[in-house]
């Protein structure tokens, strides 16, 4: 029995050691782009369980269904991305990328600065 309670108790340790909060491995990159241009911010986040993750611009989740079109959302595996399409002077704001899992969370930020032609 006492041999039992010890693997269980193993069992039970190496799966909480295995459990850790998001990490930023990358961290999206601040930019500054002209007026139509698309700019992708991306990062790579490590975690487990894999931690969900969201885009937000100026503290406001971004939402695909909202803006048609003008969002890009990609996960593949660990690494992250969100792409802006054709940037107007609206799209400047501080984007905020947060990773959550059962263990924790965390945020990553950048900027995008888009410049209009003085034409």
């Amino acid at each position: 029995k006492k041999i039992h309670e010890k693997e269980e108790f193993h069992k039970k340790l190496n799966e909480d050691s295995l459990m850790h909060a998001p990490e930023f491995v990358i961290k999206p990159r601040s930019h500054t782009v002209w007026e139509k241009q698309n700019v992708k911010l991306h990062c790579t986040v490590s975690g487990w369980p894999e931690p969900r993750v969201t885009w937000y611009k100026n503290n406001v989740a971004i939402d695909l269904h909202t803006h048609t079109g003008k969002y890009k959302i990609e996960s593949r595996y660990s690494v992250h991305s969100l792409e802006i399409n054709r940037c107007d002077f609206d799209d400047t704001a501080q984007y905020r990328v947060s990773a959550m899992n059962a263990k924790g969370e965390l945020s990553a930020y950048a900027s995008v600065v888009v410049k209009r032609y003085k034409g």
